[in-house]
């Protein structure tokens, strides 16, 4: 029996997965002339597109803030900075006045109604004081108050920077009678020996002019020697820095005036070595 050819059928198409594009389906919806379609991805374009510029203004805008942000924060940093160092280096701290040590008073004086130069006068011509005791004159004001450092300055016409004055928390004014003569002298506390000497070096060209009348030096000789230069040196172990004259006729230098530190916070201001000496075995007798 003869077989009946059979029909060949037409092979089956794989399913496959259609992608969609913006571009495939702008075409798809031109082909189609679907209006509404076109109009709908006009607008999601456009959606996208201003979504790509507002990102773009925030991630400038963020930048900008960021930046501005770590300005602020060197600027306080640097603040910061700042207001340490000047308060390590530029103020004076408030600490506890040293003691200078218990010296044998003399009478106190009212500086209200005692001139200073008649003060001065009767000093030195005190024949009467015990000798190689260094002596204080207690300065007082009218209410019989003792002087701070800067009325102290104010009374003896010591012309000082108001730095100088400002590293001193005691002031007193003092004399020692060496058998010979009668010296004055100034002992000064400081709370901070470091501030303080940086003022004294900063003073010295001028510091004969301010303690010449104080420590008893006629500036009509010893007017050539001011703005000489101080030298360091040592008296009895203790550093000093001394201001010399030179004797034009035998060309010898002898000490004019000196400053230094009896002890760590103790500075004496005079014209004889002995006074130095003599402020300092009294401070460490009583210690």
């Amino acid at each position: 029996m003869d077989q009946v050819p059979q029909k060949p059928q037409p092979e089956k198409e794989d399913p496959h997965h259609t992608t969609h594009t913006f571009q495939t389906d702008l075409e798809r919806a031109m082909d189609t002339t679907e209006v509404s379609a076109v109009q709908e991805l006009l607008k999601t374009a456009r959606e996208k597109e201003t979504y790509e510029v507002e990102k773009i203004q925030v991630n400038r805008l963020r930048h900008w803030y960021t930046t501005g942000a770590v300005i602020l924060i060197l600027l306080a940093l640097g603040a910061v900075a700042f207001g340490v160092y000047y308060y390590h280096n530029l103020s004076v701290r408030v600490v506890s006045t040293p003691p200078v040590g218990v010296f044998q008073n003399l009478p106190s004086v009212d500086t209200s109604t005692t001139q200073a130069s008649t003060l001065f006068s009767s000093l030195i011509n005190n024949d009467s004081a015990p000798e190689n005791k260094p002596l204080i004159v207690p300065l007082t004001d009218a209410a019989g108050r003792t002087l701070t450092p800067t009325g102290v300055f104010s009374y003896l016409i010591i012309n000082a920077s108001e730095p100088f004055i400002a590293t001193l928390s005691l002031a007193r004014l003092g004399i020692l009678n060496t058998g010979t003569s009668v010296s004055p002298f100034l002992i000064l506390s400081t709370p901070t020996p470091e501030l303080a000497t940086k003022e004294f070096l900063i003073a010295e060209p001028k510091l004969l002019e301010l303690v010449a009348v104080v420590l008893g030096i006629d500036l009509t000789v010893a007017a050539r020697d001011i703005g000489t230069s101080f030298q360091s040196a040592y008296m009895y172990n203790l550093p000093v820095r001394t201001l010399k004259a030179t004797n034009v006729d035998t060309n010898e230098q002898t000490i004019l005036m000196y400053y230094g530190y009896a002890t760590d916070n103790t500075i004496v201001i005079a014209t004889n070595p002995t006074v130095l000496k003599s402020v300092y075995d009294t401070i460490i007798r009583q210690r």
